[in-house]
């Protein structure tokens, strides 16, 4: 997960960008799955170099979805994470 397009982005985001995104996902407008925030709180506790070796994804998966790794579920949170900082960079 170190080299996913969505880790790579939040690397480049300054404390308060990255405390502004979370802000953003946490509202229930532009965002409804709870799931999505825990996953982004638990990513964002390895900014800003996101090097961890708990960023895995099957470690995220254990974490979120009681030891059941379901591949695609990840991968969906990961890109609601991404779309969501499109909509926030288009408001900007």
């Amino acid at each position: 997960m170190h080299n996913n397009s969505l880790i790579k982005l939040l690397r480049s985001f300054s404390p308060k960008e990255i405390s502004d995104f979370k802000e953003f996902l946490n509202s229930p407008y532009f965002n409804k799955k709870k799931s999505v925030i825990e996953l982004f709180v638990y990513i964002q506790k390895y900014y800003p170099d996101f090097t961890d070796d708990a960023l895995s994804k099957r470690i995220c998966m254990k974490i979120y979805f009681r030891g059941k790794f379901i591949m695609t579920v990840i991968s969906e949170f990961l890109f609601i994470i991404f779309m969501n900082w499109q909509k926030v960079h288009c408001i900007q």
